[in-house]
């Protein structure tokens, strides 16, 4: 199984839906090309954060 394959499911199955679905949306569009590690770090953690806090 590819590596990004792997952290998806590691997400899914960690509940951190809004984070699996920022990641899986990136990777799709290429998002994170443009951003640093930090920003999509951040980027990430965001998007869970707005679920937990909803």
């Amino acid at each position: 199984m590819e590596m990004n394959q792997e952290t998806l499911e590691k997400m899914r199955q960690m509940r951190l839906s809004r984070m699996y679905y920022a990641f899986k949306t990136s990777m799709d569009s290429f998002k994170a090309e443009y951003m640093t590690t930090d920003q999509f770090v951040s980027c990430l953690v965001a998007n869970e954060w707005d679920d937990w806090c909803s």
